[in-house]
Order: C-alpha cells, then sequence, then structure tokens
C-alpha cells in the first residue's frame, strides 16, 4: 500500500473519539508512516471533500453513526469522481449479513468487522496496507470480509 507518495493518507468516517485514537495508536504501534484525517460525520465528510486537496489513499467508514450512517457516505463518496479508485473499508462492530451486503452493493472494497484486541487490529491493517490496491482496481477486484 506504501506508494511513492508518503506518508499513506488515511481518512477515518467515524464519531467514536476512541476509534480515532485507537487507529493513530495502531499506526504507530506498527511503525507505519500514516497521516490520518477524521470526519466524525458526513456533514464533516462531505465539507472535507469539498475542501480537500489532498486526498485520502485509503478510507475507512464506521456504519453507526448518528444522523446518517456509514451506508449514506459510502453512497455518496462512491458518486464523486476523485474518489472512484480510491479503497473504502467498511470498518463495523455489525456483522449482519444485511448490512455488510448492502455495503458491498454500494461499493465497499473491503467490509471489516472490528476486531476484538489490539493484536487483531495490527493483524487487519497489516493485511489491508499489504493489499496491491491499483493492481486491484485494473482487475476490478473483489471484495471481501474480514472479521476477528
Amino acid at each position: 500500500m506504501h506508494t511513492p507518495k508518503n506518508p499513506t493518507h488515511v481518512l477515518l468516517v467515524d464519531d467514536d473519539r476512541d476509534e480515532q485514537m485507537l487507529f493513530r495508536d495502531t499506526f504507530a504501534a506498527l511503525q507505519y508512516d500514516v497521516e490520518l484525517s477524521y470526519a466524525a460525520s458526513f456533514e464533516e465528510l462531505h465539507t472535507f471533500c469539498e475542501q480537500t486537496e489532498n486526498l485520502p489513499d485509503l478510507v475507512f467508514l464506521d456504519i453507526n453513526m448518528s444522523k446518517q450512517n456509514g451506508c449514506d457516505c459510502l453512497r455518496m463518496l462512491r458518486t464523486l469522481e476523485n474518489f472512484k479508485r480510491i479503497p473504502i473499508i467498511m470498518y463495523s462492530n455489525s456483522s449482519n449479513p444485511d448490512n455488510i451486503d448492502e455495503c458491498l452493493k454500494l461499493g465497499a472494497n473491503l467490509y471489516v468487522i472490528k476486531p476484538s484486541s489490539f493484536e487483531k487490529i495490527k493483524s487487519v491493517m497489516r493485511e489491508i496496507f499489504a493489499k496491491d490496491w491499483n493492481s486491484y482496481f485494473e482487475n476490478n477486484g473483489s471484495t471481501k470480509v474480514l472479521s476477528n
């Protein structure tokens, strides 16, 4: 995943501040060179998309947020030309098959059920960052689900 454009820019869309700290701590523990941006709501994500020139390399979306949920965010992102080839990873506590199916149909590239331990979170991040996302898009990659 690490491209010549370092650091890797990750956008986390999650209204849980603890989750934001957990992402920061995970990347630090893995010693990944990551620029981490946050949006805590659909509105913040919309503003980010309108105002940023520094597009993310990866987007992580939580499903369960107040007001508009992660599926609404995913739907909006997939309408934006700049986000068509950016991997979008749903990152949720929900293992509900209906949620998973909806997200994959809306264009999520990966669905991750939030791991239950810090070691498992690091393992999931290693797998995500090891993926060759460029060839994934060139070969019309398939989606999959990672669970703890």
